[in-house]
């Protein structure tokens, strides 16, 4: 009877023994799939502050670029329209939907002076005059004309 208790006792160590080892490698997976799990969210949140970074700064105007920005976000309607050719000058003009389709009227090609900020902020001149100062803040660029403020939105980039 005694050698049957021993036995019975022994199984039973055995059994913690391997249901511990079970838990033990359970729990080291669960830490490297943890860690892994971390690493790729660190990844990607790098990765999305990086090109969130780089499309706000890439926003300002840049020499040898071409930038079209619009009152009207959707690109349907009247609108009206900046475009802004490196850092050197504006293009403003208004589009407006009539009967018989699109009609453009050119305001004229104006200078940048005094660019700024990464390119972030400048002023509008019509040769000594300041027309307005603009300032762009991601894919939103605001105009002041003397008090009178507009919002234009990024159409595109080129």
């Amino acid at each position: 009877m005694a050698s049957s208790k021993k036995e019975t006792s022994s199984s039973k160590a055995k059994k913690k023994e391997s249901s511990s080892e079970k838990e033990s490698s359970t729990a080291v997976e669960s830490s490297s799939e943890r860690e892994k799990a971390s690493s790729t969210s660190v990844e990607t949140a790098s990765s999305s502050s990086q090109e969130a970074s780089s499309a706000l700064a890439s926003t300002g105007i840049v020499a040898g670029q071409t930038t079209a920005w619009s009152t009207n976000p959707n690109g349907n309607g009247d609108e009206e329209l900046l475009v802004i050719q490196g850092t050197d000058s504006v293009l403003m003009s208004h589009n407006t939907v009539g009967p018989s389709g699109t009609m453009m009227h050119n305001d004229g090609t104006f200078t940048i002076e005094n660019v700024s900020a990464g390119g972030t902020r400048f002023f509008v001149m019509d040769r000594e005059i300041v027309l307005g100062e603009v300032t762009i803040s991601g894919n939103t660029l605001t105009l002041n004309q003397q008090g009178q403020v507009r919002t234009y939105y990024l159409k595109n980039r080129s």
